[in-house]
Parts: C-alpha cells; sequence; structure tokens
C-alpha cells in the first residue's frame, strides 16, 4: 500500500484517482526570505515577535533572515505579486528599512484550508498531512495535522499489513480516526474562521475590548486550546456579544 504524504500537488492523490483538482476552498500564499543581521530583524520586528495583518500579509523574525508572506482565497488572489510587492514596500516604509531591493526570490504554494468532508482514501491508499487537506482554515497551519495524521496512518498501514487486508472499506479505520482525533477541531475552526474573516472588523474590534477574550484566544493560536473549546467559552462568557457577531 502506499501512504501520500507528498503535499498539496500530491501525485499520489492523483494517480490513484483519489483527487485529481482541489475545489473552491484553496488558498494561495506567495512568500520571501529577506537576508537581514540580527540588528536590522530587532529593528523591524520586536523580538519573539510575530506580525499579523489580517488585510494582508504577516511577518515572521528568524535568526539572519525575515519571511515576510501573503495569503488568501485563490479567487481573491488575481494580481497577488503586485499585492505582494505593495505590502513590501509598504512595510519598508513603515520600518524605515529597505526590504524591496533585497528580495531575491519570491515562492507561492497553494494551501488546501477546511480540511474536512474530502476523500482521503481508497483501496491500498492513504493521504495524510496536506495531501489530504489536513489545514487550519483560520491560521493556514498544517504542522501539527501532518504529524497527527501521519501517526494514525503509520498504526492503520501496520494492522492492514497485520491483517493483510488493504481494502477501501478496512482503511475507513483511518478516516475515523482522523476524524475522532481532530476533526471537530477543524469544523470548529472552519466555523469560526468564516464569521471572524467575514466580520473582520467586529472581530478585531471585540478582542481589542475585551483582553479576557483575546489571551483565550491566542491560547486557540499556539494550540493549547481547542478551537470548539474557545467557542464554547466565548457563549458562555459573552452569549450576547458573541450572537452580535454572528449575526452582524
Amino acid at each position: 500500500m502506499i501512504v501520500g504524504s507528498d503535499g498539496v500537488n500530491s501525485v499520489v492523490a492523483r494517480k490513484s484517482g483519489i483527487r485529481t483538482r482541489w475545489g473552491s476552498d484553496i488558498s494561495l500564499c506567495l512568500e520571501t526570505e529577506v537576508e537581514l543581521d540580527d540588528a536590522l530583524i530587532a529593528e523591524c520586528v520586536e523580538a519573539g515577535t510575530l506580525e499579523f495583518y489580517f488585510r494582508g500579509p504577516g511577518m515572521f523574525p528568524k535568526r539572519g533572515r525575515l519571511s515576510v508572506g501573503l495569503g488568501g482565497p485563490i479567487s481573491q488572489m488575481r494580481g497577488s505579486r503586485k499585492m505582494f510587492m505593495s505590502f513590501v514596500k509598504a512595510i519598508s516604509l513603515q520600518k524605515k528599512i529597505n526590504l524591496t531591493d533585497r528580495i531575491t526570490r519570491i515562492n507561492s504554494n497553494l494551501i488546501p484550508l477546511g480540511g474536512v468532508n474530502r476523500k482521503i482514501h481508497d483501496e491500498r491508499v492513504i493521504l495524510t498531512g496536506d495531501a489530504a487537506g489536513f489545514v487550519d482554515p483560520f491560521l493556514a497551519e498544517g504542522l501539527y495535522y501532518a504529524i497527527k495524521s501521519g501517526e494514525i496512518a503509520a498504526y492503520i498501514a501496520a494492522l492492514a499489513v497485520e491483517n493483510n487486508n488493504f481494502s477501501r472499506e478496512f482503511l475507513a479505520g483511518y478516516v475515523t480516526k482522523c476524524d475522532d482525533a481532530f476533526g471537530s477541531d477543524l469544523k470548529a475552526a472552519r466555523r469560526f474562521a468564516k464569521f471572524a474573516y467575514g466580520n473582520i472588523d467586529r472581530s478585531l474590534k471585540i478582542l481589542r475590548s475585551d483582553k479576557q477574550m483575546f489571551l483565550k484566544y491566542l491560547e486557540t493560536v499556539r494550540g493549547d486550546m481547542t478551537y470548539a473549546d474557545f467557542n464554547k467559552w466565548c457563549v458562555l462568557r459573552s452569549p450576547v456579544t458573541f450572537l452580535k457577531l454572528i449575526s452582524g
């Protein structure tokens, strides 16, 4: 059997017929790494801080370089390179450091947001990580889901070998275990992302005005709290505010 862990452009998914193309819930991300000395990086971004811009890209400081990225639904990413360079120019002015002339290469990648209700297995084939579309639909983070689905895939593959059973029905146990491990959280994250990005001004206003809610949100971003628990906490914390946010 084959475990397809070959990313968003999975050859295994395509050749096996599990998936020939992604649907509309796919996003595009552009990214570059600007080489800077640590002193300049410290001037750009405070130590230990990641900068997110909810209507644009984000910046991630690393040792000796700065990662700058832009992402969004592919339907909204026409002219993405121009959008990306406009952001870099704006940041250069804001930070008073010329980042534009330091860019040597811009990388682009597809990100399969959503992670639910997709075919991820067939006879003798299992897909994991980005190949399966296991990506947080709010933050577009997929490392945890890649590792977890890989562990589950290894367990199911061992069982298949032990039982000499590689049928579609037997390997459906992989789908069940993934759903039990993180399916409900991906669904909750999808609901959260849908109304948060659909009401971005209102969402940010609430987070600014409610420090305790903001701190709970940070716990969710760090992975210390699931989206399902965060949504539940918000309802219990301030049901009227939460309902206003959803209803607009």
